[in-house]
């Protein structure tokens, strides 16, 4: 089960229901509102969902959904913010790789939808040779797209960044990523298993070198991004053992232990921490 923390404005509650695992976080922000996240899973299929209130007061929110029926994938994703509404819908075996389509099979289908101003479009995209088109809904049928067209729908498709990069080849990437990267935490976040985030952070951690502010940032992708309790126990204490452990990773570990749903775990990562300070 994921980890519950109560820190500051941020409440994170998991629960497991019918064997379903959902975690729901609950982020109240002067600026941004209330913001809701909730994922659910139930064996292959996965639903993830965000929402918050803008600055104008109107909800704006965030979905992501992938279902497997009969050997076949569905995966949506849905966007309403500040008013824009998109979709990107994929049936079948069609492939993306780093935010563009890169393969769309005869049997697959994938649709593009965008609400802007009340204006609404509707597209599709068809492989043509080795090229994949955009066809644009007019009157209730399909027709090619111009290149106006055509730049529309490949913005669109790249804004929601789907990579269908198998994990072996995102880890090695990962590998050669530092901590204190920002491609860092969004590509650890793209992976689809937990024990493969879970062995990235232990390379890591691991590593011969590791800069003050390469530890600092474990801390935080850690306490963010570790699935499990024993996970995220097993990585902080694997920080502490270092002998190059940084003076601002400590305390920067010290200031965020609340973030550690365990007591029994945060008592230990003190006194660990503290054990290390007074044997220097």
């Amino acid at each position: 089960m994921k980890r519950i923390s109560c820190v500051s404005s941020i409440v994170l509650i998991a629960v497991a229901v019918a064997g379903c695992n959902s975690s729901f976080d609950v982020k109240t922000d002067s600026n941004s509102g209330l913001t809701i996240n909730s994922t659910t899973s139930n064996g292959s299929d996965s639903v993830n969902k965000s929402s918050w209130t803008g600055a104008d007061g109107k909800m704006n929110s965030i979905s992501n959904e992938t279902k497997v029926s009969n050997g076949k994938i569905m995966r949506v994703s849905a966007r309403n913010i500040d008013g824009l509404e998109t979709k990107l819908e994929a049936k079948g075996d069609a492939v993306f790789l780093k935010g563009k389509a890169s393969k769309v099979p005869a049997d697959a289908k994938v649709t593009l939808f965008e609400k802007r101003d009340g204006v609404k479009k509707e597209a599709e995209l068809r492989s043509d040779g080795t090229q994949i088109k955009v066809w644009i809904k007019k009157g209730g049928k399909f027709e090619p797209g111009s290149e106006e067209d055509q730049a529309w729908a490949d913005n669109l498709v790249a804004s929601f960044n789907w990579d269908d990069t198998p994990d072996p080849e995102k880890k090695k990437e990962l590998a050669a990523i530092k901590l204190d990267d920002p491609r860092f935490a969004k590509k650890l976040a793209n992976l689809h298993y937990a024990k493969d985030v879970t062995e990235v952070l232990m390379e890591k951690v691991n590593a011969p070198s590791l800069s003050a502010a390469e530890q600092t940032a474990l801390i935080d992708v850690t306490l963010e991004k570790a699935q499990y309790d024993k996970d995220q126990k097993a990585i902080l204490l694997k920080l502490i053992e270092r002998k190059d452990l940084a003076k601002a990773a400590s305390t920067h570990l010290l200031d965020n232990l609340e973030k550690i749903h365990y007591e029994a775990d945060r008592k230990l990562i003190q006194r660990k921490l503290f054990e290390r300070v007074s044997s220097k």
